[in-house]
């Protein structure tokens, strides 16, 4: 699987997050900075909403369903 490009590296915690979405449709990742939390969680999803945008933060903030619609699950 490729990211911007990039091939992704699988993971140990993937098929963890993988049994966590397909019980809860949704997961937390945390960790520390530079560990590669975004690029496992862009891994695993299906389209995703960028708050670094001010017009979609501002949106997001009027009402944050508006910023979830599209393929789950949403990173």
């Amino acid at each position: 699987m490729d990211i911007d490009g990039c091939p992704y590296i699988p993971r140990l915690v993937d098929p963890l997050i993988e049994r966590t979405l397909r019980a809860f449709g949704a997961v937390e990742i945390a960790g520390p900075m530079w560990c590669g939390k975004t690029w496992t969680a862009r891994a695993h999803n299906s389209s995703g909403v960028n708050l670094d945008d001010e017009g979609t933060r501002l949106l997001a903030e009027a009402d944050p369903t508006a910023v979830l619609v599209g393929s789950h699950p949403t990173l």
